[in-house]
């Protein structure tokens, strides 16, 4: 029988599609020597959050495949695990989604001061002070987009943000997405002309060897006046102190920012000053962590692994050792109905080949 060794425990609509598998489910404190002892005969990895080291994958002899439930799926040696034949996949579907209306959340909070006007009502300032006049907030109506990134995350803002008023969608990626110069007439720019134009900027990027530091002060202080600086891809691809420093010399930015240099962020960490700083939201790394995102993408990382056992393939290949499945996978908006009804029937037509 496949085993399947999974951290944290797998959720049980996830657990369901499983059952046919011995499926070993660790919790996230396992210290790494005994999860290394578990992988020993696994057959299959499915984690989140947790990573996996080049020991674990070196001593696994019938390891075949290492899930992550997440989109970034930072925590696999993709390199080492493809040497080794292993096949690595993520599962960014749902996530995608999550993160997308937090970013836009975002936006909105803090072009209209909904933090601020919460905090302002809970300390009585309301009721003491009278109507607060400096809290007036301004529209996204009207303005420009800059994604930096423009994989599923930045899609999914785009289009929400296109339905609110904004008037052009401006991208930089690593190639060209006609999918979103043709649907949403987007313009692709050179990375530095994406700060100088966009009103709003939207950072979606995965850490990797390029794209660590690779927006810098010198980046952000092109920023338009009242430009808003959102980051939902990972705290590192920024700088260290850039963030600190723009807030420090202009009063007009905003910042939201669901990911940070150091997580969690330390005690007299710079940014932490700003918390109550109407212009800056600040977030714990939840921009992908909802109850349909965190379930769903469970979901389609145990979809993932029955179909590989069952036809050697996978929807979200990371690495060459994987095969892609020659179907899509299922709709975002039937694994959310399966989540929230809690059932795997919208499921049947992926499930039963």
């Amino acid at each position: 029988m496949v085993k399947v060794v999974a951290v944290p425990p797998l959720p049980s609509l996830a657990r369901r599609i499983l059952a046919p598998f011995n499926v070993v489910e660790v919790e996230h404190g396992v210290p790494g020597d005994e999860l290394a002892r578990l992988n020993l005969d696994a057959d299959a990895l499915v984690l989140v959050g947790r990573r996996v080291s080049g020991s674990t994958l070196s001593k696994a002899l019938r390891l075949r495949l290492v899930v992550s439930r997440s989109s970034g799926a930072e925590e696999i040696d993709h390199v080492l695990a493809e040497g080794r034949g292993i096949c690595t996949a993520n599962s960014p579907e749902v996530i995608a989604e999550a993160v997308a209306e937090h970013a836009i959340a975002g936006i909105l909070a803090v072009l209209r001061n909904v933090i601020a006007g919460h905090l302002y009502v809970l300390e009585g300032r309301w009721w003491s002070e009278g109507w607060p006049y400096h809290l007036r907030g301004e529209l996204v109506v009207g303005r420009s987009l800059g994604l930096v990134g423009a994989g599923r995350i930045g899609w999914s803002i785009a289009v929400k943000l296109r339905a609110l008023g904004v008037k052009r969608v401006y991208y930089w990626a690593r190639s060209r997405k006609p999918y979103l110069e043709v649907s949403l007439g987007a313009i692709y720019l050179p990375f530095e002309e994406i700060f100088e134009l966009s009103d709003i900027v939207v950072v979606s990027l995965p850490l990797t060897r390029e794209t660590r530091h690779l927006i810098t002060y010198e980046h952000l202080k092109a920023l338009p006046r009242g430009a808003v600086f959102v980051n939902v891809g990972r705290g590192k691809v920024v700088e260290p102190g850039a963030l600190e420093r723009l807030l420090e010399e202009r009063d007009d930015v905003r910042l939201v920012i669901d990911v940070y240099y150091e997580e969690p962020i330390p005690p007299g960490s710079g940014i932490l000053k700003f918390l109550r700083d109407s212009r800056v939201i600040v977030t714990p790394h939840i921009a992908g962590y909802s109850h349909e995102s965190f379930v769903g993408s469970a979901v389609i990382a145990a979809m993932q692994v029955k179909r590989f056992f069952e036809e050697e393939c996978v929807w979200n290949p990371m690495n060459s050792a994987c095969k892609m499945c020659s179907d899509s996978p299922p709709p975002i908006d039937l694994v959310i109905d399966a989540v929230r009804r809690s059932t795997l029937k919208p499921l049947e037509p992926w499930l039963r080949r």
